[in-house]
């Protein structure tokens, strides 16, 4: 099976939560296909050069509060936050 960015995460959060939760049934739906990704995730140069490879961690990275800390990987937060009632800057 293959797909692009929202494929992996929804794959990733899957098996995470399965192994987490065990005798759980989880479902996975994957949104999209491979073709716009040819060039990129399944180029095995372009993930060389960004970090890609590899085994990912075990486990997201617990984060207080959406939007408490910048994320550049996995990570997971307890809290959920409303978007619609977010304070808009000025």
């Amino acid at each position: 099976m293959t797909g692009g960015w929202s494929t992996g995460a929804v794959a990733r959060v899957a098996a995470w939560t399965a192994r987490r939760e065990p005798g759980a049934v989880v479902v996975a739906i994957f949104p999209d296909g491979p073709d716009r990704y040819l060039g990129s995730i399944f180029d095995d140069e372009y993930c060389r050069a960004r970090g890609l490879l590899g085994r990912p961690e075990d486990g997201p990275v617990e984060i207080a509060h959406p939007g408490a800390v910048e994320v550049s990987g996995w990570a997971r937060c307890r809290t959920l936050a409303d978007p619609l009632l977010a304070e808009v800057p000025a």
